[in-house]
């Protein structure tokens, strides 16, 4: 799969520059691999999840796999990405003829998806939820 790196992202992958090996890396130092037990350990701490939930609130605790959902809803209904295209950055397989014979690599259309949802993110770590209600 090609997917670009947003400039944000790549701020943070340029500061690792110099170190040598994975550049994301689970806890105790080694490179991510199909490990989804600590991968979605280390998603819950992050978040804050408890035994509890979420600050007390019983809450089914999230998995990686929600993280890509969350994507996919957000591309389309608060980005204004078209859903073919969201399904490209996820690198979810086509099925039928359009799998058979849209075999391009959209990098430009990827781009503007990834720069929309980095500029939705950066709202969102401003404080501001884009709902103008």
């Amino acid at each position: 799969m090609v997917l670009p790196i947003p400039p944000a992202l790549r701020v943070l992958l340029e500061a690792q520059s110099g170190r040598s090996g994975a550049v994301f890396k689970n806890t105790v130092g080694q490179p991510f691999r199909n490990n989804w037990a600590r991968l979605t350990a280390r998603l819950w701490e992050t978040v804050g999840v408890d035994a509890t939930g979420i600050d007390g609130k019983k809450l089914s605790k999230p998995t990686p796999h929600d993280l890509r959902r969350t994507l996919r809803t957000a591309l389309t209904e608060e980005c204004g990405i078209d859903a073919y295209i969201a399904e490209r950055v996820l690198n979810h397989k086509v099925l039928g003829v359009e799998g058979r014979y849209a075999r391009g690599k959209y990098i430009n259309q990827k781009r503007e998806a990834l720069l929309a949802w980095e500029k939705r993110l950066a709202m969102f770590a401003a404080g501001d939820s884009g709902d103008n209600t």
